[in-house]
């Protein structure tokens, strides 16, 4: 009976105490723990001084840590690391254009490899007429900062066969040669996406290009025969191997409804680059403009009207002790400026080019297309009358695409010149 009212008792106790504690102000049991600062005097600061210097290494060790558990970059690789592999991507390439002949290869390509959008893509190819070319490419969008990124570009390319007809508007086409170029190119872009359809990129890049005699039998390709040929117009320096460092900066503005196949909005891309010369160049420094302008008009069942407008500026510096190489200037031909003639048919330090295009859908991802481009070269574009002496060309094409990109493109160009076939495994626009 005894032990049963001790029983009752302590129950009685336990609930009044802790009916107390719950209203009660809350204690922060931290505070126990917080050690209070000990005066020291001098001398036993200095006498200090020893073992925190043995203690050094472990407070870096302590920092180190903390930072890149919680830098931005490594954060992403700590969850990229976690998250399943991305899918990698084997695409054939193949294309076709009269200079390499037919183009054969492979790409490959790895998609959200860091996070999200973030691809590495790399595409290898040769060609009948030996050209190669091999490709690096990774972009990562958001890799510092969810605004703040970076692209990394690599490619090597061996053209044996690189028509030239001069320098100028009024270069004929029954002065063709051709050269053989290689060239090394190394960039890399910072990226910042300031809003979310404008992109600002700053660029730091190297590119080193040598020529050597063109390998087409059919033409001239004896450089030291072109160079003293006065009817090419070639100054001293426009034949010569280079190495230049590149830097500037690129602006992106993209408000397409679609990138496979927009039928609406604008997307313009404008770039200011300087080059400087290094080693058996370090006397050339010039700058190139360029600002290229696409609009997308949709007319009635998926018609749609494609408009662009594309202005190149070069301005060489006057200390300059020899020309800009041909390979540097302004060019117009081939699959993307002036279709129905050879590439670097027009080749000048600037140039204006307008197309249009009306693209019509046989299909969910096909779509055929006429198209009709304006173009000229120009020694100086504001000393000169701009609108005289266009060269035009027309044509038409099929495009296949997907929502996202489009994927290859076959098109006929003709000009008073001649008919010119392209297949290529992308797209400019």
């Amino acid at each position: 009976m005894r032990i049963q009212l001790s029983k009752y008792i302590f129950i009685s106790c336990l609930i009044a105490f802790t009916s107390i504690v719950s209203h009660a102000t809350v204690i922060d049991t931290t505070k126990v723990r917080i050690t209070k600062k000990v005066k020291k005097t001098t001398a036993e600061i200095i006498g200090d001084i020893p073992g925190e210097i043995l203690k050094l290494p472990f407070y870096i060790l302590d920092f180190s840590i903390e930072q890149i558990t919680f830098h931005t970059p490594m954060k992403n690789v700590l969850s990229w690391i976690g998250t399943p592999r991305p899918a990698a991507f084997y695409t054939p390439v193949a294309g076709y254009n009269s200079s390499a002949g037919f183009k054969y290869g492979i790409s490959f390509k790895f998609q959200d490899v860091y996070s999200k959008n973030d691809y590495f893509k790399t595409k290898i190819y040769y060609s009948t007429n030996k050209y190669q070319s091999y490709q690096i490419k990774t972009r990562s969008k958001d890799f510092f900062t969810k605004d703040f990124g970076f692209d990394f570009y690599f490619r090597y390319k061996k053209r044996p066969r690189e028509d030239f007809f001069g320098v100028s508007n009024q270069s004929v086409a029954h002065m063709s040669a051709n050269y053989n170029l290689e060239n090394t190119e190394v960039k890399t872009q910072l990226l910042y996406n300031a809003y979310e359809q404008a992109d600002f990129s700053f660029i730091l890049g190297y590119l080193s290009t040598n020529l050597y005699n063109g390998e087409n039998p059919d033409l001239p390709g004896d450089l030291d025969s072109i160079t003293s040929n006065t009817d090419y117009h070639l100054a001293d320096g426009n034949l010569d191997d280079s190495r230049f460092i590149t830097y500037g900066m690129e602006i992106e503005y993209d408000l397409r409804n679609n990138k496979g196949q927009p039928s609406s909005g604008t997307h313009l891309i404008s770039q200011l680059i300087r080059y400087r010369g290094v080693g058996l160049s370090d006397d050339l420094r010039f700058s190139k403009y360029s600002i290229d302008v696409r609009q997308y008009l949709h007319l009635w069942k998926n018609r749609i009207i494609a408009l662009r407008a594309v202005v190149n500026r070069l301005n060489a510096y006057k200390n300059n002790t020899k020309a800009t190489p041909i390979y540097i200037l302004s060019s117009l031909g081939g699959k993307d400026y002036l279709r129905g003639y050879s590439s670097g048919r027009f080749v000048d330090n600037d140039f204006a080019l307008f197309s249009v295009e009306y693209r019509y859908p046989i299909h969910d991802f096909l779509d055929l297309f006429l198209f009709h481009d304006q173009a000229r070269v120009y020694g100086n574009l504001t000393d000169e009358e701009f609108f005289t002496n266009w060269k035009s060309s027309f044509g038409g094409g099929m495009r296949i695409w997907k929502s996202d990109e489009v994927k290859a493109v076959f098109q006929i160009g003709k000009s008073n010149e001649a008919t010119k076939l392209y297949l290529e495994m992308e797209a400019v626009w």
